[in-house]
């Protein structure tokens, strides 16, 4: 019984000192010179961006590229701010928010009824937007800077996946005019009968979301980051209806006309999903 104990003794003193050495192993390099925590802890809070749209503007500056506006870097992109609160030094609670809002207009002039050489305008206006909200939990495993991780979560999405378009016409269907030059510019002039407006409906789809990725610390408190996820969802999408305007000739009157579409919904298959290309992620 006492060769028992003892050699008992010795196989847990020799795991706990496995335990530390690997410790020790992965905290190597966690600290700056002057003592600074280089990696996150339990109580932190984080917060990061998409990192593409400022590496693309870097990027541009340099191979002398004409495609460097950072006006245009946020203009139908989506867009992801990402939070973290660590719940231990390995572990974390996170939310993602993702965002596309794209608005255009597409102006063309166009002769008017009573006078082809007489100018006037037609304008279609198309509008974009689509949010998506992540809530996960994360755990994180690494060596020194470099750090993976890993986790589960869920994953909602509401907004527009198709364009919704209005259109604005600068010759007016009247009983002299009832078919008045119009700019075709996606099949909504169909004979007399033009189109006011399309909306597509709303979108909306949820699902359960697997991940993995890997962070690498470049400062203190401060990561560059990209993960990889897998999930298993579905989607619906409510009744998307059209107005158009054409000559009534029983009421001899402009009549508008409202025509709704068919709602769905699916279930989809198993997908991959990029969740940030890149990001930079600031703990405080």
């Amino acid at each position: 019984m006492r060769k028992l104990i003892l050699s008992l003794g010795v196989f847990l003193s020799l795991s706990a000192a496995a335990s530390a050495q690997t410790d020790e192993v992965r905290e190597k390099g966690t600290f700056t010179k002057s003592g600074q925590q280089i990696l996150p802890q339990a109580g932190d809070f984080a917060i990061g961006i998409d990192a593409s749209p400022i590496l693309k503007l870097g990027a541009n500056a340099f191979n002398n590229s004409t495609d460097n506006n950072a006006s245009d870097l946020f203009n139908g992109v989506d867009q992801t701010i990402y939070g973290k609160y660590f719940l231990k030094d390995n572990a974390a609670l996170r939310f993602k928010f993702n965002f596309n809002i794209d608005s255009q207009s597409d102006k063309m002039e166009i002769g008017t009824s009573a006078n082809s050489e007489l100018m006037t305008e037609d304008v279609m206006k198309i509008k974009n937007n689509m949010f998506r909200l992540g809530l996960a939990y994360e755990m994180r495993r690494g060596y020194g800077r470099l750090q993976g991780f890993y986790g589960a979560g869920l994953e909602f999405a509401v907004g527009n996946i198709d364009n919704n378009r209005s259109f604005e016409y600068g010759n007016a269907i009247t009983s002299d005019y009832k078919t008045p030059p119009s700019t075709n510019f996606v099949n909504n002039v169909n004979g007399g009968t033009r189109l006011l407006e399309t909306k597509t409906g709303n979108f909306f789809g949820m699902g359960v979301i697997g991940f993995v990725g890997v962070e690498y610390f470049i400062a203190p408190k401060i990561s560059l980051g990209a993960e990889l996820g897998l999930g298993l969802g579905m989607n619906s999408h409510s009744k998307g209806e059209s107005t158009a305007e054409y000559w009534d000739a029983t009421t001899s009157a402009v009549k508008k006309e409202t025509t709704k579409a068919k709602a769905s919904a699916s279930f989809s298959s198993l997908y991959t999903n990029t969740t940030g290309n890149l990001y930079v992620m600031f703990h405080f």
